[in-house]
């Protein structure tokens, strides 16, 4: 998948979080991945099980266009030049969805949402929020808010964005809603 880190390199930050007095981790899994097989995945799943984590996120890759893997396995794509693992298959790709749901409902997981399990009362208030609509600010680059049932996002283009964040429009508009903005986004971080 290109990850910058190892097993190893997770496991030992793993441990770290645990040292410092983290009492809520969660651990991001990934599954149909080129060439995983599904006693692969099950190792995976039992293995980060044994750690006890308050809650496991376990998603299916999703091919997006425009990435590396789009140009490997998306539509389109000519098998010629790839020559990696494949794929699994959508049978297999359902048996680990099957297995991973009742393996960690055994370890006392519940799934509440499609990739989301947890240990009663450690459900990720950020990923309810957005079932229930509560607002929330993002801020930087890119960022999605959702503020007074407006939902809106900052440019993802570093040059725009640094340019409309030092200049004001000159009736004063920006400025106003800008100070809205924050006047809501102050009533919601004291929620």
């Amino acid at each position: 998948l290109g990850r910058i880190h190892t097993i190893e390199e997770f496991l030992e930050n793993y441990h770290a979080v645990r040292q410092a007095g983290f009492e809520n981790v969660n651990v991001d899994l990934m599954f149909a991945l080129p060439g995983q097989s599904m006693a692969q995945w099950q190792e995976t799943v039992r293995q980060i099980a044994a750690l006890k984590p308050e809650h496991i996120s376990a998603y299916s890759l999703i091919i997006e266009e425009g990435t590396p893997f789009w140009n490997r396995f998306g539509e389109g794509a000519c098998a010629c030049d790839y020559t990696g693992p494949a794929l699994p298959d959508e049978d297999t790709e359902n048996k680990i969805y099957r297995f991973t749901r009742k393996f960690l409902q055994e370890q006392g997981f519940e799934r509440y949402e499609i990739s989301n399990y947890a240990k009663p009362g450690y459900e990720c208030r950020h990923n309810l929020g957005y079932w229930e609509r509560r607002e929330y600010l993002g801020l930087g680059l890119g960022a999605s808010s959702l503020i007074a049932e407006h939902r809106f996002c900052n440019t993802d283009k570093m040059d725009v964005y640094i340019r409309l964040n030092k200049t004001v429009d000159p009736d004063g508009k920006k400025e106003e809603s800008k100070k809205a903005v924050w006047e809501k986004a102050e009533e919601v971080s004291v929620l």
